[in-house]
Formats: C-alpha cells, structure tokens, sequence
C-alpha cells in the first residue's frame, strides 16, 4: 500500500510504451487487410523521437520534481534500455511503477532495473490510500494494469482504476 500525505500532488498515468515502433504511425509496419495503417490503433507521429518527447514533455509540463507519479503498467517497449533511459528524461523523482504485461525486464530486475523507481508493484495491483487532512476525505483506490471485475472494498467506495485498454 501506498499512502499518500496532505498537499501532495497525485497523478495517474498508464500504457505510454515509450519508443514502440508500431504504435507510431510513421514508422508502423501494422497493416489492415487492405494494405492502410490501422489509426485507431496508432498514434499520430511521424517519428519515434516527436512520440517520445510528445511523451516526455506531456508528463513533465504537468508532473513536478516532488510530485508522486503512479505508472499503471506498459512503461516502455523496444528494448531494455529504453527503461531507463524514458526513466532519466523525466523530472518527477517519485514513481511508482504497477507493472503491466510489457514490463517482463523490470518485473525481472534485470540489472537491478527497480531501482530508478520510487516501488514496484511485487503482485500487478497496488492499494493507494490519499489522505487529505481527515477523516472523512480520504480516497482509497486499487491500482492495476489490467481490469478487473472485482476488488477489496468494492462497495465500500474503493475505487478501481487501470490501464491496459487502448480504445
């Protein structure tokens, strides 16, 4: 679990797959049955680096230094080290990964690779509880990279947020 004091700002990101190829329209190789580029599932870059930095300079314009960034999974894709080197390029000093089906090497430790994150989720799913100075308003979620029909606390105002879904 996860808690989160008074005055910190929270914020929730997921499936940025830094530097995949086929996810990048201009580079793609995915094809439909008629030869086009799948849009729907593409985004609309004409190169890795203007996806990447896209990517960077989104999360670094709103993300500061001492905020806490919770990544839901699908960090990185094309590479092992592009895991770090999406890590070095942004600000935010603490991020907490939940791991995501792409994420084989961190969920490894290959290298060592956990340490440029702030935790990483040991099960897939993380507890985050945010307290912002009482009792009554405190927001508790379960974190996971997939989605999942039900959690602990369901009904008792747990909310339930996830990544994974590209639509």
């Amino acid at each position: 679990m996860i808690k989160i004091d008074n005055n910190v700002k929270v914020w929730i990101t997921s499936d940025t797959h830094y530097n995949h190829t086929n996810i990048c329209r201009g580079v793609t190789k995915w094809r439909m049955p008629d030869g086009s580029v799948p849009e729907s599932q593409t985004r609309n870059f004409e190169s890795l680096d203007k996806m990447n930095s896209a990517i960077v300079n989104n999360i670094n314009e709103v993300v500061g230094q001492d905020d806490v960034l919770i990544h839901l999974g699908d960090w990185s894709f094309g590479g092992f080290d592009k895991i770090a080197e999406f890590r070095s390029r942004i600000m935010c000093q603490n991020i907490h990964l939940v791991l995501g089906n792409h994420d084989h090497h961190i969920d490894r430790n290959k290298e060592g690779i956990q340490d440029l994150f702030a935790s990483v989720s040991k099960y897939h799913y993380l507890t985050l509880k945010v307290d912002k100075g009482g009792s009554h308003d405190v927001h508790r979620m379960v974190l996971c990279h997939f989605p999942i029909a039900s959690w602990h606390d369901l009904n008792q105002g747990v909310i339930h947020l996830h990544g994974h879904v590209h639509l």
